[in-house]
């Protein structure tokens, strides 16, 4: 299994191996089931399977793929996208929708089939759940590489439909067949094959596989059988009865898809006659009936009605196991029901509770939910949920009765006190024959507070508790246990339950992991908005949030604090170096803090002013800060020769003086934080000797001062003619036209405004009929 960014292998039923190497595995799916992993969030589970180390399921997952009818192309063009992790080769495989299917809840399953080169590879589909809101939550697959004997058939329909009759025992009419093309895989090899559906006398459809390069039969599906035995309804306190058998698969012994049993003593169990398994108790085949009765009414009744949809791989139950002095043990998906043990058990075979109690170990294997862990509370959930279980069948919430000799030596119940079967005695309790410490009597802490919570909400927390096994990581502790029950009732109960849960649990000292934590920058620059979330504090379920933040003065807090908001995401900007802190409240009361210090950028100084300047007259700097508060400038001048030194002259933000000289001014700015920078620029001073008049027409001089926001233009005109007068800057650029038209002989003033014109030199152009004089002016701020 990879489990978010593992890489390691493992087989659903917890086995550590390589990625097969064999001649039918991928090239390397395992390289690509590990970068898709790695792309998948945190919190979601990929399964690979054995032998070829394509991905064989997915959960945990939250991808959008589109609501209703865009949720099927959705899912399948997100599996095709990474299609060599779950086994396919672009170039000959595709994917086909069949069906789309509504399930409770708004759900939607798609179900996507595998054509390689236009032919179905049966049995070859990928099973995707779709949330109300278009989330991919979940997918099954049995994708996989393909490697045909065949590309094309050398044996022709009605040949296929010949052999199967045939082998069927059927009589072959114009309409009682059909027969599709498809690839099978029979005895590890792909085979194409003609797929034959028969009916037999009586309406019965029937099928078989017949190779379409050999026409041999290459299996046969005779379909599930029914037939009747006797059993005890509950155990052998009460008399035999006759039950039905279902789901019963055409072999020898009592098998379906999902269990098989064996006995340890003698062969496989025979029937009386076709489908009449009605042994008496004293018949050694009884045990088999009484087990596979019991077993098939609990996965098939009892946990599907809960919507559990099945072992991944048939559970092997056998009988009569030499397990002395153990009564019955589970591991992976093979189940041990031991033989009578003298003065102490009976026969675990006909312990209605006990086969419940070991079929729930193994359903928590194939979830890859494994015993021990720290303080072995992952082996006492184990014993806690196989109890809860089969009490909630039976209705009883002592487990054992009758097969304990001297009940309940051995035997354990759901419906110990609170006190002091809680969490604060761990390890200090005994029930019967278990002992201090053991994972029974931890167990009944667990499973006491779980029938709790069944006396407040019914048969709803069975299937909570079922839900909550998929949320459960691999050893998982009871924090784990009570987060999943939150995030299960959650995701399929609205959420209507989480104060019963709460409430249950801790009545007995049970709670859920609660983190406190939260993304987001660790620097922001003064003034700048930056995004925090919250973590989720308790799984995928939601406590209480609460923002708060306070100054840093010298790398001291200082100052109250002050609230910033309630909700998961905080937008918010400092002018200040701040502690930010988040305090969750979890569903379980806990008050959880995470504080982080948000640090400023560094501080940020630009001058603004005039580089040369008209000398003798007055000019203006300004200097503009991005800085921790409390911040402070420094201006400094120096005059432009050898040895000369630098002397403050202000600590505003503005500074003016008259420019007599060429100099130097030094800027320093500390922040808060004493942070220092420092900007320095060189002022030239340059005086006005404008070129002589030519012989002109007219006379012309202009006007401005130091910081004015208006200049003048004066000028005699000698005669009449056209008038123009412009300002210019140095590089030519007309930057306004003062006067313009017929001007006749006399003496003018014009005034123009200069607030427009930054601080520099400029031109100002006159024109008068052919005669032209250009003079040069300053502005300065």
């Amino acid at each position: 299994m990879i489990r978010s960014r593992l890489t390691a292998c493992v087989t659903r039923w917890g086995l550590v191996l390589a990625f097969a190497s064999g001649s039918r595995a991928l090239a390397a799916p395992g390289d690509a089931v590990r970068e898709f992993a790695d792309a998948l969030p945190a919190g979601a589970v990929v399964v690979t399977a054995p032998g070829s180390g394509a991905i064989e399921a997915l959960r945990g997952l939250s991808v959008p793929v589109g609501q209703g009818a865009l949720a099927a192309e959705g899912a399948r063009a997100w599996v095709l996208s990474a299609a060599t992790a779950f086994g396919l080769d672009l170039a000959d495989d595709d994917l086909v929708v069949d069906p789309v299917e509504r399930l409770a809840a708004g759900r939607t399953r798609v179900t996507l089939r595998q054509t390689w080169r236009g032919i179905p590879v049966s049995g070859a589909a990928a099973r995707a759940v779709v949330s109300p809101q278009g989330e991919l939550r979940a997918i099954a697959s049995t994708l996989g590489s393909v490697v045909p004997d065949a590309a094309r058939p050398s044996v022709s329909r009605e040949r296929a439909l010949a052999v199967a009759a045939d082998a069927m025992g059927s009589t072959l009419s114009r309409h009682s067949g059909s027969a599709q093309l498809v690839i099978r895989r029979v005895a590890g090899a792909d085979r194409l094959a003609w797929e034959v559906t028969l009916e037999r006398a009586g309406g019965l459809p029937v099928r078989a596989w017949v190779s379409a390069a050999q026409g041999s039969v290459l299996e046969l599906d005779l379909g599930v059988a029914r037939a009747v035995g006797l059993a005890y309804p509950t155990d052998p306190r009460e008399a035999v009865a006759e039950v039905v058998l279902e789901r019963l698969l055409p072999a020898e012994g009592l098998a379906s898809h999902a269990l098989a049993i064996e006995d340890q003593l003698g062969p496989k169990v025979s029937p009386i006659a076709p489908g009449d398994y009605r042994l008496p108790p004293e018949d050694p085949g009884f045990d088999q009936v009484n087990a596979y009765w019991h077993a098939d009414r609990f996965l098939n009744g009892f946990m599907a009605g809960l919507g559990y949809a099945g072992p991944p791989e048939s559970l092997i139950v056998r009988v009569n196991s030499p397990l002395e002095p153990n009564v019955a043990i589970t591991s992976g998906r093979f189940i041990h029901l031991g033989r009578a043990i003298a003065g102490f058990t009976q026969d675990a075979a006909r312990c209605h509770d006990l086969i419940y109690h070991e079929i729930v170990h193994a359903i928590l294997y194939a979830k890859d939910v494994q015993p021990g862990g720290q303080r072995r509370e992952a082996s006492a959930l184990h014993e806690a949920l196989a109890d809860y279980f089969a009490a909630a069948l039976t209705g009883d919430p002592a487990i054992g009765e009758w097969i304990y000799l001297q009940f309940p030596q051995g035997g354990t119940r759901l419906d110990m006190p609170a006190d002091p079967w809680n969490a604060a005695h761990y390890d200090q309790l005994a029930f019967a024959a278990a002992p201090t410490s053991s994972a029974w009597a931890n167990g009944m802490i667990l499973s006491s507070t779980l029938w709790d919570l069944r006396s407040a909400l019914g048969t709803t927390c069975d299937s909570l508790v079922l839900e909550a096994m998929d949320f459960l990581p691999p050893v998982p502790t009871w924090g784990h246990l009570a987060n999943a029950l939150l995030q299960s009732d959650s995701e399929f109960h609205g959420g209507r339950n989480g104060l019963a849960i709460t409430t249950a649990l801790i009545r007995r000292g049970i709670r859920g992991v609660a983190v406190a934590d939260f993304s987001g920058p660790t620097q922001l620059e003064p003034g700048v908005v930056g995004e925090f979330r919250a973590e989720p504090c308790c799984g995928e379920v939601v406590g209480r949030y609460q923002w708060r933040s306070r100054i840093v003065c010298r790398n001291v807090p200082c100052g109250e604090w002050r609230w910033l908001g309630e909700e998961r995401t905080l937008r918010a900007s400092f002018s200040d170096e701040t502690l930010l802190e988040l305090q969750v409240v979890s569903p379980w009361g806990d008050t959880l803090r995470r504080t982080r210090r948000i640090a400023l950028g560094a501080p940020q100084l630009v001058v603004e002013g005039p580089v040369r300047v008209l000398q003798h007259s007055r000019a203006t700097w300004r200097a503009r800060v991005v800085a921790a508060a409390p911040s402070d400038i420094t201006w400094e001048r120096a005059w432009r020769r050898p040895n000369s030194i630098f002397f403050v002259i202000g600590r505003d933000a503005e500074q003016s003086f008259d420019a007599d000289t060429s100099c130097v001014l030094r800027v320093t700015l500390r922040d808060g934080l004493q942070r220092r920078t420092e900007q320095v620029i060189s002022v030239e001073t340059f005086r006005d000797n404008p070129p002589p008049l030519a012989p002109v027409s007219f006379r012309v001089a202009v006007v401005t001062g130091a910081g004015a926001r208006t200049g003048e233009v004066r000028y005699e005109l000698r005669g009449s003619a056209e008038l123009r007068i412009e300002v210019l800057d140095v590089t030519g650029r007309l930057r306004k036209v003062v006067a313009a038209g017929p001007a006749e002989a006399g003496k003018y003033v014009v005034v123009f405004p200069t607030a427009e014109f930054e601080s520099g030199l400029y031109l100002l152009r006159v024109r008068h009929g052919s005669d032209q004089a250009v003079r040069r002016f300053a502005v300065v701020r």
